[in-house]
């Protein structure tokens, strides 16, 4: 066979020696010191791994106690109120209750179009040109039980008119002024209560002349219903410099407007829809809005208070075509209340209904006129508190479980720790414990955190017993009711002084990364070491291979020539015998 050297390579078939075994078994007793460094490398990884894992519990507990040096979660507030008000408070708000009364609600600027935007109906043509702002579809539609037909593609206004007044349903349909004194609403009147509509129905068109949303009226006698609405009204979706925006007022050219100084530009091929969607993503602080029933452009301020609604036309007639710089502004109002314990409880107002800085750490929020005065009760709410201080516990305790579980020794099974006899971790476990266990403010009720119920113990504890820290969540509450701020100042400076440690221990070029790069270092120098020793392996183990070739190739070279030789004595000893016997 050919072996992996190119030279023929027959493995103890003429030396009678299985040197390829003798080879590999000689190259795995050399390789030893390689393994040993393989194996310390993987314990070098575990140990860079097991310092991520610690950095990561020191990170939640960074976490843990900025919460800790929050006055919103260790001062937290519980508020209530009744109805028409409501209430939150802050760190800062003082428990107890007052009392609340509203008298009058903030609430926003609006103008609308003084005129109606689109033209009234015309009732003589096919409905489907009239104008309407329902389209009508064919089929019967019934008052009183009788039915009614209609084909907007032929049938005018008037033919429907006609033939509700002939059609026996003992109604007289007439069509009437709108608001603006155009004939553009349709009225039904009878001397009996009017039902519209069966569920034999085919055609809309009571809902599109707006008949099913009037309120049926009772005049003198007579019974009335009209239109919800204008039956003609604008085209929100045509360009509005098209006939077919059907605008009252036309649009003569593009332009640009300004409302509350902020400059909106359109163009003749702009809808109306188009408009009203530029002006409501503005800045302009306002709502733009359609009325379908009264055909009205209507603004209506953001912002609640008795503030005009600033309206200009740039260029263009854009604002006086929609009747807006015509139109009177119906101006906000500010909210009127009053705090019992606030003015000697004489009335108060607000532009909103957001009441804030009176009362320090309180805000209202008015939301409707009461009866009689609303009472809002303020108490201290040690949960967060607490459960900020648990959550720093469980993550402190994490940490040192983490060091002791990693550093320990057991002598029964003669085991240690991947990480016994790292200074860093121990250092850093040592230095929190001894942070955290000092006083932490010089003067006041609470200098300690065990002053508060933050301890590893009730005193008396049997040693070696009281390893973690806990929470005696009695007298931790116990202490936030007798004084909150002297509770806070020993939990903000415990989450100072720790956090800033753990600051130098976490940042970058911080303790932690110290560490780690310096296992990145060992870790780096084994690889190359490893790296050599396996060049230099295989090389000897490429030289050892090539040495019993060698020797095989020779052996079977010596064979060769032997086995000429004695083929050669015997054709001579041949030849001797033949001429003695021919003798």
């Amino acid at each position: 066979m050919f072996g992996a050297f190119g030279t023929a390579s027959v493995t103890g078939v003429i030396s009678g020696i299985h040197w390829d075994q003798f080879v590999q078994k000689l190259i795995d007793l050399e390789r030893q010191p390689i393994t040993q460094l393989q194996n310390r490398k993987s314990a070098l990884e575990n140990q860079k791994k097991l310092i991520g894992d610690f950095r990561a519990k020191l990170s939640d507990l960074k976490l843990a106690l900025s919460n800790l040096a929050l006055r919103s979660v260790v001062l937290a507030r519980t508020a209530a109120a009744g109805g028409g008000v409501a209430v939150t408070a802050g760190p800062d708000a003082v428990p107890g209750s007052f009392q609340v009364t509203v008298q009058q609600l903030a609430t926003p600027t609006v103008v609308g179009s003084a005129q109606a935007l689109g033209q009234p109906v015309n009732p003589s043509v096919p409905l489907s040109q009239a104008g309407l702002g329902t389209a009508v579809t064919a089929g019967t539609f019934s008052i009183n039980g009788v039915a009614v037909s209609v084909d907007p593609a032929v049938d005018t206004l008037n033919d429907v008119i006609n033939r509700i007044n002939a059609s026996g349903a003992g109604v007289t349909a007439s069509l009437v002024n709108d608001a603006y004194g155009r004939p553009n609403i349709l009225r039904l009147e009878s001397a009996n209560p009017i039902q519209l509509g069966s569920g034999a129905d085919t055609s809309n068109f009571l809902s599109a002349a707006r008949l099913t949303n009037g309120v049926q009226q009772n005049v003198g006698g007579t019974y009335r219903i009209d239109s919800a609405g204008n039956l003609g009204v604008v085209n929100l979706s045509a360009p509005v410099g098209s006939s077919a925006a059907r605008l009252a007022a036309p649009i003569t050219s593009d332009g640009s407007f300004s409302i509350n100084g902020v400059t909106i530009t359109y163009t003749l091929n702009d809808s109306l829809s188009a408009i009203i969607a530029r002006i409501n993503s503005s800045a302009a602080g306002v709502t733009a809005s359609y009325d379908p029933l009264q055909d009205r452009l209507v603004l209506t301020a953001r912002a609640t208070g008795n503030t005009r609604i600033s309206l200009q036309d740039v260029s263009g007639n854009f604002l006086q075509a929609a009747g807006l710089l015509s139109a009177t502004q119906a101006l906000g109002q500010n909210a009127v209340f009053s705090i019992s314990t606030v003015n000697n409880g004489q009335p108060l107002s607000s532009p909103t209904n957001t009441v804030s800085g009176l009362l320090p750490g309180i805000t209202l929020e008015l939301k409707g006129v009461t009866a009689s005065p609303v009472t809002v009760t303020v108490a201290q709410d040690a949960g967060p508190g607490l459960n900020a201080a648990k959550d720093f516990v469980s993550k402190l305790n994490a940490v040192l479980d983490f060091v002791a579980q990693q550093t320990n020794y057991d002598p029964n099974t003669k085991t240690a720790g991947p990480l016994l006899g790292d200074s860093t971790v121990t250092l850093v476990a040592a230095r929190l414990r001894t942070a955290l266990s000092g006083v932490l403010v010089p003067a006041g009720p609470y200098r300690t955190l065990a002053d508060i119920g933050i301890d590893t113990g009730p005193v008396g504890s049997a040693p070696g017993t009281a390893v973690d820290y806990r929470v005696d969540e009695a007298k931790f509450t116990q202490a936030l009711q007798n004084n909150p701020d002297a509770v806070y100042a020993v939990l903000k400076a415990a989450a100072d002084q720790v956090g800033g440690y753990l600051d130098s221990v976490l940042g970058f070029g911080g303790l932690l990364s110290i560490h780690q790069n310096a296992f990145d270092d060992r870790i780096k120098s084994l690889n190359d070491y490893i790296s050599a020793l396996e060049d230099s392996l295989s090389r000897r183990e490429e030289y050892l291979r090539r040495q019993f070739v060698a020797m095989e190739t020779l052996l079977a070279q010596l064979q060769v020539q032997s086995g000429q030789l004695g083929a050669q004595i015997l054709q001579s000893a041949g030849q001797q015998t033949t001429q003695t016997t021919g003798g």
